[in-house]
C-alpha cells in the first residue's frame, strides 16, 4: 500500500491546499515539479493526468459528460459479491462521506452515503455508471489504485482537479482467483486524511469480497481455507485455494500466495498433490472429519479445512463412486449449517428457528433457552450463517467462563494503560470485534448485575467507551442470548434486570432437553456422519440403551459417548454394540436404571435442617436461596467445587464467584 500524505510544512491546511495548486499548475505550464513536496506515487500520477491531456481547471461537469456505461455491461458478479460489504461501509461513513464500487475499468457500479453540500456543489455528476479512472479525471484514489494496482490513499489537495482538492480518498484495488485485477472500492471524504482506520476497514472488505468472488467462480470445485494456526481458520485472513475434480488448482487468494511463499503463477493450473502431499480423494476425505488437516510446507506448518464442497463428488474410479457421493452430501449439508439444523429439528422447533431468523433480518434479538449441552452455540452460529451478516464474524462471549473482574474489559475494551496488566496498545473489545456481524452472550443469567446495567446502556444507544476513556465507537451486529436460567424467574427475585430482559427477549428459541426429542434416533446418526464414521451404525441393543437414558449433559454428552464409542472400536467393526461402552458409563447407565425418571440435579440436592429454603409458596429472596443452594450442594458434595458446580448446572467459575461473593 502507498501513502501519499507528507508532512505538513505549512501553517494551515488552506495554505498547503494553496501551495500544492500552484504545484499542479507550475507542471502544466513548465513540466517542474519540486522535490520532497508530494509524494513520488503522486507525482507520477500528476505527469500521467499531463500526458492524458486533462488540466487542474478542468470541472467534474466537463469530463463527466462522458456516456454511461449501460447495466448490462456492468460486472454482475463483482456486483454481487460485493453488496454486503458496501452496505455495511455504507452505514459506517455515510454521515461522512461516499462509498464507491468500481470495476476494472473505473466505472462505478455502486455509489452510496453522501457528499457534505460543499462536495456536491463540487461533483454533483459522480454517480453509478460513472468513469473515475486516472485516464478520466486525472489522480484520485480509485483511478490511481487500478493503474498501480495497489492501495492509494490520496489526501486533500493531491487530487489533480483543482474542484476536488478539499476531498481524500482511500482505495483497495480487488483481484479474483487468479490474481487478475477486476475492480476497487473507495472512500471518499471531504478534508485531509487523520489516521489509517479507513484503509484498514476497506481491505477487510476486499478480504471478504475476493473470498466471495472465489467461492461463487468455482462453485463446482472443492475450496479449501489455510493458516498457519488452527484457531484462526475461520478468520477473513485465510488463504483460500479452490481445486477441481482432477486436484487441479484453479483459484487461489493474496493470503495462500503468502502463507505458502509462492506467487499465483505458481499455485495456478498446478497439482494440488504436489503441493498438499496428497491426493484429491485422500484430502476429501481427511476433510470430511472434524479436524483440520496438517502439512508442511516451506514456511512451516499450515492447516486446511474445507469451507465449501463441489456439487458433484470428486471421483476418479467409479469402484468408489456411491461412497464418496455420499460422504460429498454429508459434508455438504456440514457446510450449510442452517439447513443442516433445520433438516434435523422436529417441526416445531423449526418453526421457532425460522421465526428467529426472520427476527434477525429486521433487526430484533433473539433469546436462546435451554439446558446445558442442549445446543445453543451451534443454533447461535446456524442463525448467524442463515443471516445477512454470514460473511462477518459471529464473536462468541461466555458469560459464565470469564472472572467477574475481567469480563468488563473483554466486552468493552480498555485502552492503554486503563488498569495495571492491561495489554499494551489496549484492546478492541468483544463488542466492536462484532462489528457488522452477530455478537453471541451465552448464559447471560450469569452475568454480574452491576455489568448488566452498562450493557443495556450499550444496547439501547448502541455506541460503547472503552475503560479508560476516549471517544466513542459506534456499533452494529446482530444480537443472540443464551441461557440455561429461568430468567423471568430471576428477573422477580431480583437476580437479573429487568429492563435488560426485555431488551434481549426478542424471538424466543426453546431448546429441548435430549430426553424429550422424538428423533433421537436421527441426532445419533448425524453426529456419527460429523464424526466422520460414515460406514457405522448403531446396533438395536446399544440404540435402546442411549435411548432410555436420561442424558443430563444433553448432545454434548450424547457426543462424546459416541466418539470414546468409535475410538474403542477395530477397524474391522461395522455396528457399535453396548461393548463399544467405556465402563464409567456402562456405570452410568446401570445407576440410571435405578432412577429412570431423574429430577434436574440442582432439585436432588438435599438441605440441612439449619439451612432448609423457605417455603414455595413464601415470597423467595433470589440472593438468599442462591446461598443456600450453593451451601447445600459444597456439603452433599463433600467440598468439591468441580461436582457442586455440576449439580448446581453452572460452570466452575461461576460457581467460585458466587462463592466470594458468599464469603464477603
Amino acid at each position: 500500500m502507498s501513502r501519499s500524505s507528507t508532512p505538513l510544512p505549512w501553517s494551515s491546511e488552506e495554505e498547503r491546499l494553496l501551495v500544492l495548486q500552484r504545484l499542479r499548475w507550475q507542471l502544466r505550464d513548465d513540466g517542474q515539479l519540486p522535490d520532497g513536496l508530494v509524494p513520488p506515487i503522486i507525482g507520477a500520477s500528476w505527469r500521467r493526468s499531463l500526458a492524458y491531456g486533462i488540466t487542474p481547471k478542468q470541472t467534474d461537469a466537463d469530463i463527466f459528460s462522458v456516456p454511461r456505461t449501460s447495466h448490462e455491461q456492468l460486472r454482475a458478479l463483482l456486483h454481487e459479491c460485493a453488496t454486503p460489504e458496501i452496505d455495511f461501509l455504507a452505514q459506517q461513513y455515510s454521515p461522512q462521506g461516499a462509498i464507491l464500487l468500481a470495476d476494472a475499468q473505473a466505472h462505478i457500479l455502486r455509489f452510496e452515503g453522501r457528499m457534505t453540500p460543499h462536495l456536491h456543489a463540487r461533483t454533483p455528476h459522480i454517480g453509478a455508471g460513472m468513469c473515475c479512472g486516472e485516464a478520466t479525471i486525472g489522480t484520485n484514489a480509485l483511478g490511481t489504485a487500478l493503474v498501480e494496482c495497489r492501495s492509494i490513499q490520496v489526501n486533500s489537495g493531491e487530487h489533480f482537479l483543482d474542484g476536488l482538492s478539499h476531498l481524500s480518498c482511500t482505495a483497495v484495488p480487488i483481484h479474483n482467483s487468479r490474481g487478475d485485477l477486476v475492480g476497487a472500492i473507495n472512500l471518499a471524504r471531504e478534508g485531509p486524511l487523520h489516521n489509517a482506520d479507513a484503509l484498514n476497514m476497506l481491505a477487510m472488505a476486499v478480504q471478504n469480497i475476493e473470498a466471495r468472488l472465489l467461492c461463487k467462480s468455482h462453485d463446482d470445485m472443492l475450496v479449501v481455507a489455510l493458516q498457519s494456526q488452527s484457531a484462526f481458520l475461520n478468520s477473513p485472513w485465510c488463504g483460500l485455494l479452490a481445486i477441481d475434480p482432477l486436484g487441479v488448482i484453479r483459484g487461489a487468494n493474496t493470503h495462500s500466495c503468502t502463507l505458502l511463499g509462492l506467487p499465483v503463477s505458481a499455485l495456478i493450473d498446478h497439482s494440488s498433490e504436489c503441493l498438499l502431499g496428497i491426493t484429491i480423494e485422500a484430502l476429501s476425505g481427511v476433510l470430511m472429519r472434524a479436524s483440520p488437516y496438517e502439512f508442511h510446507s516451506s514456511h512451516g506448518a499450515i492447516f486446511l479445512k474445507a469451507v465449501q464442497w463441489p456439487g458433484r463428488p470428486m471421483v476418479k474410479s467409479a469402484s468408489v463412486r456411491e461412497k464418496v457421493i455420499a460422504a460429498s452430501r454429508v459434508a455438504v449439508d456440514s457446510a450449510d449449517p442452517w439447513r443442516s439444523l433445520l433438516q434435523t429439528s422436529p417441526p416445531a422447533l423449526a418453526r421457532q428457528l425460522q421465526a428467529a431468523q426472520r427476527a434477525m433480518g429486521i433487526g430484533v434479538p433473539v433469546l436462546l433457552h435451554g439446558a446445558t449441552g442442549t445446543g445453543k452455540e451451534v443454533v447461535a452460529q446456524a442463525l448467524h450463517a442463515a443471516s445477512a451478516r454470514a460473511s462477518q464474524p459471529c464473536v462468541a462471549v461466555n458469560c459464565a467462563a470469564i472472572p467477574e473482574g475481567l469480563i468488563e474489559a473483554e466486552l468493552f475494551g480498555y485502552r492503554d494503560g486503563a488498569f495495571t496488566g492491561s495489554r499494551k496498545g489496549g484492546s478492541a473489545g468483544r463488542l466492536v470485534r462484532a462489528q457488522g456481524g452477530t455478537l453471541f452472550l451465552d448464559e447471560i443469567g450469569d452475568m454480574p448485575l452491576a455489568l448488566q446495567a452498562r450493557l443495556l446502556r450499550v444496547l439501547q444507544e448502541r455506541r460503547v467507551t472503552p475503560l479508560g476513556g476516549g471517544s466513542e465507537i459506534a456499533l452494529d451486529f446482530a444480537l443472540i442470548c443464551a441461557t440455561h436460567r429461568d430468567l423471568e424467574r430471576m428477573v422477580r427475585e431480583h437476580g437479573f434486570r429487568e429492563d435488560l430482559y426485555y431488551r434481549i427477549k426478542g424471538a424466543v428459541v426453546a431448546l429441548p432437553a435430549l430426553r424429550e426429542r422424538e428423533d433421537f434416533e436421527q441426532i445419533v446418526q448425524l453426529l456419527l456422519q460429523r464424526l466422520g464414521a460414515l460406514d457405522v451404525s448403531i446396533g438395536a441393543p446399544l440404540m435402546a440403551l442411549l435411548r432410555q437414558h436420561a442424558w443430563p449433559g444433553n448432545i454434548r454428552q450424547l457426543e462424546m459417548v459416541l466418539r470414546t464409542a468409535l475410538a474403542l472400536r477395530q477397524d474391522h467393526e461395522q455396528v457399535l454394540t453396548p461393548e463399544h461402552l467405556s465402563a464409567d458409563f456402562r456405570s452410568e447407565l446401570q445407576r440410571g436404571k435405578a432412577d429412570p425418571h431423574p429430577h434436574a440435579l440442582a432439585s436432588s440436592i438435599s438441605f440441612p435442617a439449619s439451612a432448609a429454603p423457605p417455603p414455595e409458596q413464601t415470597p423467595l429472596n433470589w440472593r438468599l436461596n442462591e446461598q443456600q443452594l450453593i451451601r447445600a450442594a459444597l456439603a452433599q458434595q463433600h467440598g468439591n467445587v468441580s461436582a457442586a458446580a455440576k449439580a448446581l448446572g453452572m460452570s466452575r467459575a461461576t460457581l467460585y464467584r458466587k462463592m466470594e461473593q458468599l464469603n464477603s
